[in-house]
């Protein structure tokens, strides 16, 4: 994506560029990415004008980097969100059965108990 810097200093009101300006190409080693810029003859590609483009490159970079690391984050607490997902899965299905069976063995001890008090209760009734 081109990135053009808009300079503090110096040049006209239509475009910057004074009489005697030359177009400067200031690349990266290796990086393929190139500035364009113009300086003025009289007044040669001032630092503090370099600073800020630098500055502004850097800020750039920084913001792209920083939405990378970002999703890198997000797609590792996803992932992360699964696992825990599917644990929560896996230990809910195990404490369903577990409350089946309890339920079960409840339904078959209140069973027992209740044939036990008729059985008691038929006892006690036959005696008198």
């Amino acid at each position: 994506m081109p990135v053009t810097y808009q300079r503090r200093g110096g040049g006209d009101a239509e475009g910057g560029r004074v009489e005697g300006d030359e177009e400067v190409i200031v690349g990266e080693k290796g990086g393929g990415k190139l500035l364009k810029s113009t300086m003025s003859t009289a007044n040669k590609y001032e630092l503090e004008d370099y600073v800020y483009e630098m500055e502004c490159r850097a800020e750039e970079e920084q913001e792209v980097e920083d939405v990378n690391a970002r999703l890198l984050q997000k797609e590792r607490d996803l992932i992360l969100a699964a696992e825990l997902g599917k644990a929560l899965l896996e230990r809910n299905e195990i404490l369903v059965q577990q409350n089946e069976r309890l339920a079960e063995e409840y339904s078959h001890k209140l069973e027992v108990c209740m044939r036990q008090a008729l059985l008691h209760l038929s006892q006690y009734s036959m005696s008198y």
